[in-house]
């Protein structure tokens, strides 16, 4: 018996995973465009089905009154024909709404904070987000399901029986009538005016008990560190207790509204009841039919006092999907492209971006963070240097805070220029996606991460998922820059590395970031490779292994690395000191002997009068 509900569930749900993004810029209401079909099909479906519910005890009092159980055999077929209608179309259909609207949602919000500017996420608390996206999820699931199973469904029923009720005797209609609108209008009131400013204020507490949450659990180790325990728990205690207040109040607002339209649908009962005895008292109708129609109208009725729920489910759900379109809004916004789908950005297709020189153009580019002051203003630099030739390491030195690591977030297609242009052989960097960039640009970055997972996993990032790469290289690999004897004692290539690397030191994040720098390097064959400090953190010996590995990679890719140890530019074709700006805001390379004679912070490297990091 289970295995053939499980083959029925699967079968009602065939074909039911599928996206349909969203386009925040556009109304919430669009995701519904794509299931319209389904929508119309659930809505004629219930529709039958509710008023066949809703009218039972008037049809059934009917057949008792002829006492002719034939008939009342026909008149339940309809009744079992229609559930076994839902069973096959209905209910599926039900099914596949809900899952596609809520998965469609959640894969278009996230695809939409990857898609957004670098720059921008670092101004919002993940905490908030997180927070947002599951709320907004949830608040799509309540709006799409009470709408259709229970709002919906709830109307009809109204409406059913208002119809009966009026076909019965007009005066009872009109005092139906009444109850329906007094207490729907009741509901409307309390529902969209008292409760609106006590869900703002719970949605606000949420967002700020999220916060701290995902900050404890991302950041722990560093309030260890520095012995902030207790600082945080106490944070952490006034935030919880400021959501209880305000969920307390917040739902107790329905309760108490709950217990006046109880009190006053006991009241309309009453009226009801008295009317019913008084008509049929005057021959009006019968006393079976007088007891189908309280039985239809009870039956109604008792759906009213679930209305505040509907309306309450709808409306809230209505302003946490509006509050995160609003949230999606200020976020930040996507200047250039990153997907495959990304072609009304510009994305020249076919560009391939490959010559005979690897070639790097910064034109007049003026640099900023957000609306900031510019870090880099109306720079220029052209490097140009043949594929063929056996070194192509570049070297960057300057002062901490100058703007090396805003150059290398530029040419690495992570900021975009507020003015001038970047073109890597030939190609604007911000008109090609990331699939383009992979084989253009390998780019590792100042601060180590490291992402939730296996080492493998870490190792093996940002490489086509069905490439095959044997352990024995990851291991040689590891052990070429002094990181597998830490893995080895322990699960190997599946020893689970922690969110952010916090079960590294900095030095072994920096050489694992390297290593994945390296495999991708070896496999896309980009044009070029930025690394910035990449030997900050290491001891002198994992200095050599990895300045050895870096000079492999400059065999083959222009390689410009941003360093403040002299020693891990030894093999340098030219390096560039940035505080040699020069009139025209030009950024020159030099042979070693022509920077020495030019550069005073590259002869205090060189004569250790500056220490790395200064």
């Amino acid at each position: 018996m289970l295995t053939l509900f499980h083959k029925w569930a699967s079968w009602a749900t065939k074909n039911n995973a599928k996206h349909f993004p969203m386009d925040f810029k556009k109304s919430f209401w669009e995701v519904y465009r794509d299931h319209v079909g389904k929508i119309i099909i659930v809505c004629l479906s219930m529709t039958v089905f509710q008023s066949l519910d809703s009218l039972f005890p008037v049809i059934l009092g009917w057949a008792i009154e002829r006492q002719n159980i034939g008939l009342l055999c026909l008149i339940m077929t309809p009744y079992f024909l229609e559930e076994v209608f839902s069973w096959f179309v209905t209910r599926p259909f039900f099914t596949r709404i809900y899952s596609q609207v809520v998965g469609s949602f959640r894969f278009s919000a996230y695809s939409y904070f990857l898609s957004v500017d670098p720059i921008f996420h670092a101004r919002r608390a993940s905490g908030i987000t997180i927070g947002k996206v599951r709320r907004t999820s949830d608040a799509f699931f309540y709006f799409t399901k009470t709408a259709l199973d229970d709002f919906y469904p709830f109307m009809v029923v109204m409406i059913t029986t208002l119809i009966t009720v009026f076909y019965s005797s007009r005066l009872l209609g009109f005092v139906v009538l009444s109850i329906f609108s007094t207490l729907g209008l009741m509901v409307l009131l309390i529902t969209t005016r008292v409760t609106f400013l006590l869900e703002q204020a719970y949605n606000k507490e949420d967002d700020r008990l999220n916060k701290v949450g995902v900050e404890i659990v991302t950041r722990a180790p560093f309030m260890r560190t520095v012995f902030a325990s207790d600082f945080i728990q106490a944070k952490l205690s006034r935030r919880s207790l400021g959501l209880m207040s305000a969920e307390g109040t917040f739902f107790m607002s329905h309760r108490l509204m709950r217990g006046v339209l109880v009190f006053f649908y006991l009241v309309c009962i009453l009226v009801v009841s008295g009317l019913l005895i008084y008509l049929s008292r005057k021959g009006a109708f019968s006393v079976v039919y007088a007891l189908s129609l309280l039985m239809l109208i009870l039956r109604s009725t008792k759906v009213i006092l679930r209305l505040d729920g509907y309306v309450a489910a709808i409306t809230s759900a209505y302003r946490k999907i509006v509050d995160f379109y609003a949230y999606v809004d200020s976020y930040g916004r996507q200047t250039f492209p990153v997907f495959l789908t990304d072609a009304q950005l510009g994305v020249e297709a076919n560009a391939t971006c490959t010559s005979d020189d690897i070639s790097i153009v910064l034109d007049h580019v003026t640099l900023a963070y957000l609306d900031g002051e510019p870090l880099l203003k109306d720079i220029s630099t052209r490097i140009s240097i043949a594929r063929s030739k056996s070194n192509k390491l570049f070297g960057i030195i300057g002062p901490s805070g100058i703007g090396k690591t805003t150059l290398l977030s530029a040419l690495g297609g992570q900021l975009k220029p507020v003015s001038g242009y970047i073109l890597i052989n030939g190609c604007d960097v911000y008109a090609l996606n990331d699939a383009q960039k992979q084989r253009l640009v390998a780019l590792q970055g100042q601060t180590s991460t490291n992402l939730l997972g296996s080492l493998r996993y870490n190792l093996l990032f940002g490489l086509p998922y069905d490439l095959e790469v044997t352990d024995n290289y990851l291991i040689e690999l590891l052990q070429l820059v002094g990181l597998w004897h830490l893995f080895e004692s322990e699960k190997g290539l599946n020893t689970f590395v922690g969110e952010g690397g916090t079960t590294l030191s900095g030095g072994q994040r920096q050489r694992l970031n390297f290593v994945n720098l390296y495999l991708r390097a070896r496999h896309f064959r980009p044009s070029i490779i930025l690394i910035d400090e990449p030997t900050s953190s290491l001891d002198e010996v994992s200095e050599q292994r990895i300045t050895q590995m870096i000079s492999e990679l400059a065999q083959d890719s222009l390689t410009l690395v941003i360093a403040h140890r002299i020693k891990t530019l030894a093999g340098a074709n030219k390096i560039m000191d940035f505080c040699l700006v020069n009139e025209e805001k030009e950024l020159l390379f030099y042979v070693r002997d022509d920077l020495f004679k030019r550069s005073q912070h590259f002869r205090q490297l060189m004569d250790g009068v500056i220490t790395p990091g200064e």
